[in-house]
């Protein structure tokens, strides 16, 4: 049997109850659900709200309130199905974003290697800081979209508080970027590479977190075309 839209309703108004309110997670837990519900109506020839709360049993831990501050802001609250979901994306990206700013760093530290001269130093560092105000003119308008923005979605959430601390750590590099220039004549090459690299890298490694953001942005907005032919 298939369920009426106000039964379908109800098992939006029961997720809410349990914590789910962003629209991703919401609608795929309604299809699930709804499905089970489905299911036990036919095998088991009860009524909607019988069904109703055999199907919500099954996926009890998965709406149980959770945490997980390694992964995820210590403030964060909520169902298990919603940190995993975060702490998955976490550690995929951490990937890639630490993998992309070493190998960045070290290109860059290579190049600044072969031209050895403190007027190009220079050049790099303002390049960089039009960067960063680059980036965190994008990060107030990608914002701004989402303040706009209707449907609520964990990428959402996720870029704002991404979001939060690239501009406090993007507005700290844009009055403190200054790569260390006195070692590159020196004679010693490992220690220098090192050194050059390690000043490098930090700077980098806050600019491709904040780039990062970016992509939780997109997924959003990816979402609320999809969620709006629904």
């Amino acid at each position: 049997m298939k369920l009426s839209k106000e039964q379908i309703a109800t098992i939006e108004e029961t997720l809410v109850l349990n914590g789910v309110v962003y629209d991703d997670i919401k609608l795929e837990l309604i299809d699930h659900i709804a499905s089970d519900i489905e299911e036990i109506i036919t095998k088991q020839g009860v009524v909607f709200e019988i069904a109703l709360i055999h199907a919500f049993d099954k996926w009890e831990v998965q709406l149980r309130p959770t945490s997980n501050p390694l992964w995820a802001p210590s403030w964060l609250n909520g169902p298990k199905l919603f940190i995993d979901k975060w702490v998955k994306e976490s550690k995929q990206q951490i990937v890639y974003w630490l993998l992309l700013s070493v190998v960045i760093s070290l290109l860059t530290a290579w190049i600044i290697m072969k031209n050895k001269s403190s007027m190009f130093l220079v050049q790099i560092e303002k390049g960089y800081e039009i960067l960063v105000i680059v980036l965190l003119v994008f990060l107030f308008i990608g914002r701004y979209f989402i303040f706009k923005s209707a449907t609520k979605t964990i990428f959402s959430y996720m870029f704002k508080v991404h979001c939060l601390a690239s501009v406090i750590i993007l507005t700290i590099l844009l009055f403190s970027i200054e790569f260390d220039s006195y070692f590159i004549f020196a004679e010693n090459q490992k220690f220098i590479m090192r050194r050059l690299f390690f000043s490098v890298w930090i700077n980098i490694w806050y600019v491709v977190y904040s780039i990062y953001s970016f992509y939780f942005l997109i997924n959003h907005f990816q979402f609320e075309r999809k969620f709006a032919k629904v």
